[in-house]
C-alpha cells in the first residue's frame, strides 16, 4: 500500500497534532503584532482565532503527547528530556487557556493598557513553544524516539559501517 504509508507505520498520533499548535500559536503572535502596531480589529479577530483553535490543538497534543511517552520505548538518557518536553507542553496549555481566557473577556483590546503585557506573556509562550518543539525534535532526530526500526537498549550495540550510508554528492 503505496498511500499513506507513513500513517500506517506510525507508533504514535503526537507527530500528526504536535505541529498544529505551533503553527497556530505562533500565526496568533504575529496576527497581534499586527493588530496592535494597526490598530486593525479584523487583524485582532484572526489573532483571537489562532489563539483559540491553537489552544484546542494544544490540548489535543498534550494528550497524545501522553499515550506516546508511556508507549513509545527510549534509553533512560532520553527520558529526562521526554520530561523536560512533557513539562513544557503543560506550561504551554496552561499559558494558552489562561490567555484564550483573557481575550476572550477583554474588551476594547486595542485600546487597553494591558495589550502590551498580553504580547509580552505572548512572546514568552511562543519561546516556551520553540524551545519544548527543541525538546521534542531532539528526542527523535537525536535519540530515535518513536522511529521505527532505530536502536532501543537492546539493539543499542549494532555498529553501523558508514560504507552502507548512501552518499548525497550526485
Amino acid at each position: 500500500m503505496l498511500f499513506m504509508r507513513g500513517l500506517v507505520e506510525i507508533n504514535n498520533l503526537h507527530p500528526l497534532f504536535v505541529h498544529f499548535p505551533v503553527a497556530l500559536l505562533t500565526t496568533s503572535l504575529f496576527f497581534f503584532i499586527v493588530a496592535i502596531i494597526f490598530r486593525n480589529s479584523t487583524w485582532d479577530t484572526a489573532g483571537r482565532f489562532t489563539l483559540f483553535t491553537g489552544t484546542g490543538a494544544a490540548l489535543i497534543a498534550v494528550l497524545s503527547g501522553l499515550v506516546a511517552s508511556n508507549t513509545v520505548p527510549h534509553m533512560e538518557n532520553v527520558h529526562e528530556i521526554m520530561l523536560a518536553h512533557q513539562r513544557g507542553g503543560y506550561i504551554i496549555l496552561g499559558g494558552s487557556i489562561i490567555l484564550s481566557l483573557w481575550r476572550f473577556f477583554q474588551r476594547d483590546f486595542l485600546h487597553a493598557t494591558a495589550k502590551w503585557f498580553f504580547l509580552v506573556c505572548m512572546i514568552l509562550l511562543n519561546f516556551i513553544l520553540a524551545s519544548s518543539g527543541d525538546l521534542g525534535a531532539q528526542m527523535v532526530f537525536l535519540h530515535g524516539v518513536g522511529v521505527k526500526g532505530y536502536p532501543t537498549e537492546s539493539t543499542a550495540p549494532i555498529i553501523f559501517d558508514k560504507k552502507d550510508l548512501h552518499p548525497h554528492n550526485h
